[in-house]
């Protein structure tokens, strides 16, 4: 979304333009036409997306709208905007594990089991970094991390779902 005013990084309006943005390329059209592609969904102008998108201006398109704009193509950069604000971070899972619970509850404890074994080592005396985690140790446990958070994440959205809380 190439804005014609300055967005502040990580500001409501910069979260609205990249929305925009993923928009338009989850459609396969190039970046700029997010607005008009959103506002041919809402049945809006695109001149009230436009707006929205202004960091001078106090409208919005509501929260209902971006919601369906959510639902309808995709885009994560509200949610990441809206993870910052209340102290968390947006973590998208994959939609490809329906039914899958047996094989992710089998991932999730195999790679906590050897997540911990390797922190153990890494904090051992004899260790490269003695009992200081050191920063290609912190890089591999955070890789390691971020698939056990990932299958934990998709495990919760399965539940959701299930208990009819699939929001």
């Amino acid at each position: 979304m190439n804005p014609y005013k300055t967005r502040a990084a990580g500001s409501l309006h910069d979260a609205l333009a990249r929305g925009m943005s993923q928009i338009a390329t989850s459609v396969g059209m190039h970046e700029t036409a997010g607005p008009q592609v959103a506002a041919d969904f809402e049945g809006i102008s695109k001149y009230t997306i436009y707006k929205a998108l202004d960091p001078d201006q106090r409208d919005d398109i509501g929260f209902g709208r971006v919601a369906r704009l959510t639902s309808k193509f995709g885009m994560t950069a509200p949610a990441e905007f809206l993870a910052t604000l209340a102290g968390g971070v947006f973590l998208p899972v994959s939609q490809d594990h329906e039914g899958a619970w047996a094989e992710l509850s089998a991932d999730v404890a195999d790679h906590i089991g050897q997540l911990l074994a390797e922190i153990f080592r890494d904090l051992s005396p004899a260790s490269d970094g003695g009992t200081e985690i050191t920063p290609p140790e912190a890089d591999r446990i955070l890789r390691d991390l971020e698939v056990v958070t990932r299958a934990v994440a998709t495990m919760t959205s399965l539940a959701r779902k299930a208990s009819g809380r699939a929001w």
